[in-house]
């Protein structure tokens, strides 16, 4: 590459100083900068140098000052002649005319110039119809990794542009190049270096580069405010020396003004954004021609033979003769040619930017190995020496006081700002209502969280008492004087939205004090419905059960108390009911406690459906609930009332589409007879429910005075049947299970038996209801099976027999959700072969979810466990359900069998299930055989197995050995 710099004037003929320089070839490219176009002038130069060079590619423009050699030359034609080994160069102009939008142009000439291997586009437009930042975009679109230099053209009266090259001459639109090859190396540069004084301002309307409010403010009312009157009078001529910097993905951009608009907007050099920080900039010559050292000892290092220079006219006319010494060091590195602009163009990280009050250099070079020159080399040769501008302390002092008083000036700006941001937080972003009153309750400040909380809008409440009830603004205007006196206050009011409607709030006043006077009164509002609805809930919630809605048993005792202090006055009488459901805890257990729920929440809506204005109705705990019956009269009154509940609930209710049976249990107590305070009452009740479960369920009893003692004995037997198994005061009992048809003992049934040490032994009859009901049949019913089982293991290794053990599962103990597991449990513990186990339920068991029964009886016949139907007979006698059972056996409950040889109708109801069995291929075991007569009917009906009083009555294991399995009785005493 060979650069050839030429100061052309009228008197130089070029064709022979071209000749001279040698300068020929196929890739030459020409630029022609000139400060004062004449057509004629300019076509006859373009036209020597096509003949002389007929393959040159050329572009140009007017310009307002030009560079060269490291000088400034102000004014006439400057040529430059760069003669390429390789590189391709190809021009091309759009006329304004041709396309007018501006991103379109500069699609079209990016275009034409783009070739597989171009490295950088220089492009020169003109200044006023064109807009550089959609035409840098434009071109951006097609060719984003392109190196793009150039800038906007003015001629030296800053009026008019002409563009050039080889072919066209445009006044408006856009002239360029590409610089094409594979050994080109092209990189780009640039220096801004203005240093940023005052205050940021921020961009609050604007339009592309116009400008309409900077801080709400027009931007020329800004400049005459910060920059004086003469200034502003002098915008035209001295405006662009005190651009608007902001900073954009990490680089500072100045954009200078340049047109004034009649309602005081400026249109900028170049585009700005909503929200966008911006301050006034200060040129000092010394920082930028130091920043400029800064640049040079960045490209020292790299491969240069031209260097294109575009600098700022503004800039120029801010340093003075300053410029040279900007200019000047560049040609120590390589060649340089370029020219004034009034408008930089860069590329950097693929996005085109245009710049103004900078110098943007494109270096050039074919040659990796060209000699550079190192900072040091610059520096021996003075091309940075330390008197390099002159005298120039005054306006070096005044830069010092500008970007000290800067520094100063952002450091408060930065602390008022954050002082701002905090009183924001604390006021406007407040979730409470923040207010300021003067000393007769007028608003001086809202928050917009009132405006948000009650409705209001603008200017629609002036005073703090339009706000409250009038019963309120005496007890207020107290309390915001007390304020205004230094004392802050705390006090609550009522506030009115609105929509009219009444919201509480908690209002703190605190008086507001500056410089020790107190000028205001500052305001928190609080709503505090959320507090008081929470409150009235907790205290509902004391008085009231959570899942019921009734009142608890706290509230029933109040009213129970204030109904007694009542009546005492009135000489009147009134009934306490005490209600409890009966097999709650089997339903609870059984079907979970959710469902349970459902049940107490579904009983009490009706039994206060039932009550209504008659009593009033309690939750007293569990399954318990209470009614205070009022306006009674008579006895009958409350017999009719209780029977009323009592019949009701005989019917099921209806819970998530299923039919369920919950009756209930009632005790009575009468004021005065059966008590004349609370706690006697209720006593007297429970006492009175407890007689009613114990009558059989489903019924109501009032109180007698001879239920205590049974009361208590009931209750005593309770305590010391929590304490049996423990005291191993419980046995296992057996009874023998015969074959009929052969004599032969099969096993026997365990019986579980309580030896009381004070009462002897306690029937079946008595203590296992109790064990149901407090929830110890599931404890006894699974040691009664491991005992059993134990047992049976026992005799079987001992004796070498395979006798069998029969143990009755309750209803409870069935619908346990672990009870298959404990059957397996058991039958690991004690090694029993699961054929061994008989497990017997009753009908009402089985058919309580025949769904789950189902499921359980077919679990126990797979791991080999057979099953009887007990009791069979006295329940549903479902056979639809039965048939479908995995049953082995139907045990005929002893009340048929008893007068079997006396009755026809048992008779034949016997010999009807003995049929049934046989059809449903079952067997069947007689219960409750006491008589010879009882025996042979049932050998007659072809019985399967037998039991009960005739064979033996059950009896301890020891006795149960020695009679049935030592013996040598192994036959039935009678004659088949």
């Amino acid at each position: 590459m060979r650069i050839h710099n030429l100061h052309y004037k009228e008197d130089i003929d070029l064709a022979e100083w071209i000749s001279q320089s040698n300068i020929h070839g196929d890739h030459v490219f020409v630029q022609i900068y000139t400060s004062l176009f004449q057509e004629h002038f300019m076509k006859q130069l373009i036209n020597e140098i096509v003949q002389s060079i007929p393959k040159a590619v050329i572009i140009g423009c007017t310009s307002n000052g030009q560079i060269m050699d490291g000088h400034i030359l102000p004014h006439g034609t400057v040529l430059s002649f760069i003669v390429f080994e390789e590189t391709h160069v190809r021009s091309a102009s759009i006329d304004y005319d041709q396309f007018r939008d501006s991103f379109i142009q500069g699609e079209s000439i990016a275009k034409q110039l783009l070739e597989p291997d171009t490295k950088a586009f220089i492009f020169f437009i003109d200044s006023q119809f064109t807009k550089p930042i959609e035409f840098l975009k434009g071109v951006q679109s097609i060719a984003p990794l392109v190196i793009v230099a150039g800038g906007l053209s003015l001629d030296e009266s800053g009026l008019s542009s002409v563009l050039f090259t080889e072919q066209n001459f445009i006044q408006k639109g856009v002239v360029g190049v590409s610089l094409s090859g594979s050994k080109l190396m092209a990189g780009n540069k640039y220096s801004l270096s203005w240093q940023q004084i005052g205050k940021f301002f921020t961009i609050t309307s604007v339009e592309g580069g116009r400008v309409y409010t900077i801080d709400h403010l027009a931007p020329l009312h800004l400049y005459k405010k910060y920059l004086g009157d003469k200034m502003t009078n002098q915008f035209f001529e001295k405006g662009d020396q005190f651009p608007l910097i902001l900073t954009r993905s990490d680089m500072e951009f100045c954009r200078a003004p340049e047109v004034v608009h009649e309602d005081g907007s400026i249109t900028f050099s170049g585009n700005f954004h909503v929200g966008e920080k911006v301050r006034f900039g200060f040129g000092d010559p010394e920082l930028i021609v130091d920043a400029t050292k800064q640049l040079i000892e960045n490209i020292v290092e790299m491969p240069a033979e031209a260097i294109l220079v575009f600098n700022c006219a503004a800039r120029r006319r801010f340093m003075f003769n300053s410029i040279d010494q900007e200019i000047k060091p560049l040609q120590s590195i390589a060649s340089t040619i370029g020219f004034f602009t009034n408008g930089e163009f860069y590329h950097h990280q693929e996005v085109n930017e245009i710049f103004n009050h900078s110098m943007t250099l494109l270096i050039l070079s074919e040659n990796a190995s060209s000699i550079k020159k190192s900072a040091a080399d610059l520096q021996r040769v003075g091309l940075f020496a330390a008197n390099t501008f002159g005298n120039r302390d005054t306006l070096r002092a005044i830069s010092h006081l500008a970007e000290v008083s800067t520094q100063e000036l952002n450091q408060l700006n930065a602390s008022l700002e954050a002082s701002e941001q905090r009183y924001k937080s604390l006021v406007q972003y407040n979730p409470d209502i923040v207010f300021s009153l003067d000393t007769e309750g007028g608003l001086i400040s809202l928050n917009q969280t009132f405006y948000n909380m009650l409705g209001y809008s603008g200017n629609e409440i002036h005073s703090f008492f339009d706000l409250i009830d009038s019963a309120d603004i005496n007890t207020s205007k107290r309390y915001i004087k007390q304020a205004f006196q230094g004392k802050p206050q705390t006090f609550e009011v009522t506030f009115s939205h609105k929509n009219k409607s009444k919201i509480p709030f908690l209002i703190t006043n605190i008086p507001i004090i500056v410089h020790n006077e107190i000028v205001g009164v500052y305001g928190i509002a609080k709503n505090i419905s959320e507090r008081i609805k929470a409150e009235e809930q907790v205290n509902y919630l004391a008085y009231h059960d959570v899942l019921t809605q009734l009142p608890n048993r706290l509230q029933f005792n109040h009213e129970l108390k204030d109904q007694l202090t009542h009546t005492r006055h009135q000489s009147q009488i009134f009934a306490v009911l005490f209600l409890d459901l009966d097999h709650f805890k089997m339903f609870n257990d059984t079907l979970g406690h959710y469902f349970g729920d459902q049940l107490l929440k579904q009983f009490a809506t009706e039994l206060k459906l039932i009550v209504q204005d008659q009593g009033i109705v309690a939750r007293f705990g569990g399954d318990e609930f209470t009614i205070i019956m009022l306006n009674v009269h008579s006895k009958e009154d409350v017999e009719q009332f209780a029977d009323k509940i009592v019949q009701h609930f005989k019917h099921p209710l209806l819970l998530e589409g299923k039919e369920y049976y919950i009756t209930t249990s009632i005790g009575i107590s009468l004021y005065p007879t059966d008590g004349e305070k609370s706690d006697e009452l209720l006593r007297t009740a429970d006492l009175a429910m407890y007689q009613a479960k114990q009558s059989g369920k489903n019924r109501y009893a009032f109180y007698k005075n001879e239920m205590n003692e049974h009361v208590l004995e009931r209750h005593r037997l309770e305590i010391d049947l929590r304490k049996v198994l423990d005291r191993n005061q419980l046995q296992v009992f057996y009874q023998p299970i015969i074959d009929l048809g052969t004599s032969q003992l099969l096993g026997s049934e365990a019986l579980a038996r309580w030896l009381h040490p004070e009462l002897g032994f306690i029937s079946p009859a008595v203590f296992i209801p109790i064990a149901e009901e407090c929830g110890l049949i599931d404890e006894i019913g699974y040691w009664v099976l491991q005992t059993a089982c134990k047992q049976t293991m026992d005799w079987q290794r001992f004796y070498g027999v395979q006798y069998m053990i029969a143990v009755n599962v309750s209803s409870h103990q069935f619908q346990h959700p672990d009870f298959v597991l404990q059957v397996k449990q058991v039958l690991q513990e004690t090694g029993l072969n699961p054929s061994s186990l008989h497990l017997e339920i009753t009908e009402s068991t089985a058919l309580n979810d025949v769904e789950y029964t189902k499921f359980i009886l077919e679990t126990l016949r797979k791991i080999g466990i057979s099953i009887s139907m007990d009791d069979f007979g006295t329940g549903y006698s479902s056979l639809s359900y039965i048939k479908d059972f995995s049953i082995d056996k139907l045990k005929i409950d002893r009340s048929f069998i008893t007068n079997i040889s006396v009755n026809v109708r048992d008779a034949a109801i016997v010999k009807t299930i003995i049929a049934l069995a046989r059809n449903l291929n079952f067997q069947v075991v007689a219960e409750g055989v006491e008589t010879i007569e009882q025996l042979e009917m049932l050998h007659e009906y072809d019985c399967d197995q037998i039991q009960g009083f005739y064979i033996s009555k059950p009896i301890p294991s020891d006795e149960f050995e020695k009679l049935f399995i030592q013996s040598d009785m192994k036959e039935l005493p009678f004659d088949h």
